[in-house]
């Protein structure tokens, strides 16, 4: 630096080189520039200009909080600790004496990447398994929570948060019951309960799923789950509309039994089904036998109730 008339006149009041004299009171004693400028007598820009001229790194104001006792560990040091031994950035800062969020500076100043909450969890010497790994296990090889778990050695709402981390698609609710079979389309579905009148528990053995898995993608494709009575028809056989039931029953006042006939079903089903949609009885049914009838449905106290009320 250019020994300028204002360097020669502190170094003639000290006695001695100005460069000698920043860096003992700066790094040696860890002052402030603040205090340093006042030594010197000079302003903070004229100081902090002096210290660069120097070579003598300005430290931030993080730096500047850390105690006077405080040796700045390496590099290899901090990765040793935080990386190998897989220390808390709060052990770290219990050893070193300084704040948790000191520590986390440092790390990253050192290009140190932070771990995740679910990584500083993990025991020393493991490490997170990658987000390869992680896909291949679970959508490849459609392993549960638990299993991976099992075998990688982690909780299961580890494996979940990591799947997350990583960006994984979770599988729903009625995809994660699969174990591994393809999942059928809602085409497929319509198909085999609608059309074909499959049952849901024989869809469910051709399929290798469960009937309850098979419920659920029923309802998750919005197809309408057949009444116990709707089960048991024929499969040429549908259930006719409230407007077809009420056509026949109250306009062309046929009676139940004569419906039954020519739809192909129980007297019994015809009378559940106008009793379910509201239709008022005739006078002339036997209600005492239509209630017997009625008690063999699921779900009869309503209509039971309806019949009462007609009495």
């Amino acid at each position: 630096m250019r020994n300028s008339k204002l360097i020669q006149d502190i170094e003639s009041r000290f006695g001695r080189k100005l460069e000698d004299i920043l860096k003992e009171l700066y790094i040696d004693e860890r002052k402030s520039i603040a205090y340093a400028r006042k030594q010197i007598g000079v302003c903070d820009y004229t100081a902090r200009k002096l210290m660069r001229g120097y070579g003598i790194k300005i430290r931030t104001v993080s730096e500047a909080k850390l105690p006077s006792d405080f040796v700045m560990p390496s590099k290899e040091q901090l990765r040793q600790w935080y990386v190998v031994e897989n220390l808390s950035t709060r052990d770290i800062s219990k050893k070193t004496g300084v704040s948790t969020p000191t520590i986390n500076l440092l790390l990253c100043n050192n290009g140190i990447e932070i771990k995740s909450y679910s990584e500083s969890k993990l025991p020393p010497g493991c490490a997170k398994p990658s987000k390869d790994l992680l896909k291949r296990v679970y959508t490849d090889e459609k392993m549960s929570y638990p299993e991976i778990g099992k075998k990688l050695g982690f909780g299961s709402s580890t494996i979940h948060r990591w799947l997350k981390e990583n960006g994984v698609k979770i599988r729903s609710a009625s995809e994660a019951k699969l174990r591994g079979v393809k999942k059928p389309s809602e085409c497929q579905l319509r198909q085999l309960y609608l059309n074909e009148k499959v049952s849901a528990y024989k869809i469910s053995k051709n399929l290798g799923l469960a009937v309850t898995t098979v419920y659920n993608l029923l309802r998750e494709y919005d197809i309408p789950i057949r009444t116990v009575s709707e089960a048991k028809l024929p499969v040429n056989v549908r259930k006719p509309s409230e407007q077809q039931l009420r056509q026949w029953y109250v306009v062309e006042q046929k009676k139940a039994a004569t419906i039954a006939k020519e739809v192909g079903v129980s007297f019994g089903t015809v009378i559940y089904w106008i009793c379910k949609e509201g239709i008022q009885l005739n006078n002339n049914c036997n209600k005492e036998l239509i209630k017997d009838l009625l008690k063999r449905y699921v779900g009869i106290k309503t209509y039971v109730g309806r019949i009462k009320n007609a009495s």
